[in-house]
């Protein structure tokens, strides 16, 4: 059976969801409600689950490597699980900015999900790559 890349994308965005869903902003947000009044350093437990959350998005992104996409096949697998993987870091870090602004937790969620965005735009945008190395 042969998934064409319309198939692929779906799939992904369901699985997304899915992670988003279990250990995604709604948990983060949870987490941060639960234990982080005041910026700069965000206790161990919200730690935990941002990166919980940023490994997850790592997965999602490093299912979307399309062995039928020029592109990408030139380049490999691994070279996509990295961009992957230095994605998620990016996304990471970008969270930790966003709780470093005190903020309504209620847009916290809505940030989170925004940047979870835009990284992923990067990413397919190929902002990760270079050649012998990923960059950002």
């Amino acid at each position: 059976m042969r998934i064409n890349k319309n198939q692929i994308h779906r799939i992904v965005r369901e699985e997304k969801r899915r992670l988003v869903e279990q250990s995604g902003p709604l948990e983060l947000a949870r987490v941060i409600n639960k234990h982080y009044v005041t910026p700069p350093e965000p206790p161990q437990e919200v730690l935990d689950v941002l990166e919980s959350y940023t490994d997850g998005m790592a997965e999602a992104w490093g299912l979307q490597w399309d062995p039928g996409d020029p592109v990408m096949r030139s380049y490999g697998q691994d070279a996509w699980d990295m961009q992957a993987s230095d994605a998620s870091v990016q996304l990471y870090d970008q969270i930790l900015a966003i709780l470093e602004t005190p903020d309504e937790a209620g847009h916290i969620i809505q940030r989170i999900e925004e940047e979870a965005d835009y990284v992923e735009e990067q990413l397919h945008n190929g902002e990760f790559y270079r050649s012998g190395g990923v960059t950002y």
